[in-house]
């Protein structure tokens, strides 16, 4: 569906600005953590989890805490996993949209000459969590499987992939649940037949259920970082693989996709002779890439482990670890043309600047919300630490444009249509559904809105509550004295 743009205005140039607060301890128990810390947010509660060693040297396990609260206080730490016999490693986990969170991890349960991949879910948000805890692989017990990585579709699919030693090669293998995790598909390989071993998978799915999965790979002519996606819920994948990067010791990559299906990727490679972190980019399904660009300002030091994130409008947000400063912190970096330009000068997200940071992860929500956790040795051993970043738009000249940010989607759309915008500044904003005939039948918006970025919703009613027939509908939105209006079409209730 075309977009209708009714008011066409000049640009106006923003600069963004990203504050993040002081660091929280999220774990309760001094010292204890190791890689992973992985961090979500979902309507209104921030989601946290990581590998944990109070059980002993050799008995991690896997814990979880949530913030109700912005990140400011957690809750009691809650141990996911049921068996608390040996290793409980590098966890992933997601929360979908009525709050169940969804968790994957390795576990060497089963033998000390083996790891499998293990799964567990929650459905009163994190304060009890599914028993027993379900395997995922299907590989013998002597097989090592390591790195899951956990994706769910819109529909409802909990998807899993990581790597295992079944074949001659480190490969990598994802099985998926249509049943909300009771019971597993057989593993289906995602790589092709090259030789070689591939390492750190990390999948995503888009809003139509393609299955999108990235992965460093070791060969001896070709090593980086490659792609392959599947259109019909990984039962089969794009061959041959793409090669992604064209640097130098490119790995650990991470992937995210937006609402358009737009497919996003970073890295950290040394094609400059210290590591530094890489992106790219695949407007049309991952047949073709654009250019490497790199995500950090090149202060000089050593950057790895990069995670990303990417909001309803598009922009895109970047952390990593970095060693700029001498021992390693966490910086950041966002992007609002597509990954074309980025943060300069970089941010940096933790407040200690004595001891060391590592493994971040990142995830935003849809008003300028930046969530971020880390592992943070400012006490010794390991904790878990939080912090939220904001973001504010600065104006410099020109007139506004809301361009790509103001969207609505899906589009035809059935139910209810996602309306994404950004305020600029304090201003008073009018947001209102028209239909064909051009009288005004919702109003969604209509007052001052602080700075920031914001996604309403509408569900095909007026504003009596009745719901209205199918067919062409206009969303406009009114800032100051400027206006956009997009067409949109409700196909059914």
């Amino acid at each position: 569906m075309r977009e209708l743009s009714i008011v066409i205005c000049l640009t106006l140039t923003f600069v963004f600005a990203q504050t993040f607060r002081p660091g929280v301890q999220v774990n309760d128990d001094q010292g204890v953590c190791r890689p992973f810390a992985c961090v979500r947010y979902k309507q209104g509660s921030i989601y946290a989890m990581w590998q944990d060693l109070r059980g002993g040297q050799y008995n991690n396990d896997i814990y979880f805490s949530k913030s109700t609260d912005d990140g400011y206080t957690w809750t009691p730490d809650v141990r996911v996993n049921d068996n608390s016999r040996w290793e409980k490693l590098a966890p992933s986990f997601m929360v979908d949209e009525s709050g169940i969170i969804y968790a994957a991890w390795e576990d060497r349960r089963d033998s000390l000459e083996g790891s499998h991949i293990y799964f567990t879910k929650s459905l009163d948000g994190g304060n009890t969590w599914m028993r027993p805890n379900i395997r995922v692989d299907d590989v013998p017990t002597c097989c090592f499987c390591y790195d899951p990585s956990l994706a769910l579709s819109s529909s409802g699919i909990i998807y899993v992939a990581w790597r295992d030693d079944r074949e001659m090669f480190w490969k990598d293998f994802i099985s998926w649940s249509t049943d909300s995790g009771l019971t597993w598909a057989p593993a289906v390989r995602i790589n092709d037949d090259s030789e070689g071993y591939r390492w750190s998978p990390s999948i995503t799915v888009d809003i139509s259920g393609y299955v999108y999965a990235v992965w460093e790979q070791d060969l001896s002519d070709s090593d980086g970082v490659y792609f392959a996606k599947s259109i019909d819920g990984g039962n089969s994948w794009t061959r041959p693989n793409i090669k992604i990067d064209n640097g130098v010791n490119a790995g650990v990559p991470a992937v995210a996709v937006d609402n358009d299906a737009n497919i996003y990727v970073v890295w950290n490679d040394e094609r400059t002779g210290e590591s530094h972190i890489y992106f790219a980019k695949s407007t049309d399904g991952g047949l073709t890439w654009s250019e490497n660009i790199r995500v950090d300002d090149g202060t000089p030091g050593g950057k790895a482990v990069p995670s990303i994130a990417v909001d309803s409008v598009s922009n895109l947000y970047v952390v990593w670890a970095d060693t700029r400063d001498g021992d390693c912190d966490i910086y950041f970096a966002m992007s609002t043309d597509g990954g074309n330009n980025w943060t300069v000068p970089n941010i940096r997200v933790n407040d200690d600047t004595v001891f060391s940071q590592h493994w971040p992860d990142i995830d935003v929500d849809n008003e300028g919300g930046i969530y971020v956790a880390w592992l943070d040795g400012r006490y010794g051993p390991y904790d878990v630490y939080f912090s939220k970043g904001t973001i504010t738009a600065i104006e410099e000249k020109g007139n506004l444009d809301f361009g790509p940010s103001f969207k609505c989607y899906p589009n035809p759309f059935k139910k209810s249509i996602s309306i994404s915008f950004l305020a600029p500044q304090l201003k008073s904003i009018q947001l209102q559904i028209y239909d064909a005939t051009g009288r005004v039948i919702k109003n969604l918006v209509d007052g001052q809105m602080v700075t920031g970025f914001y996604n309403k919703y509408w569900d095909g009613t007026d504003n009596s509550g009745n719901i209205l027939p199918e067919g062409i509908y206009f969303c406009k939105l009114r800032y100051g004295k400027q206006t956009q209006v997009r067409k949109i079409a409700l196909i059914g209730h």
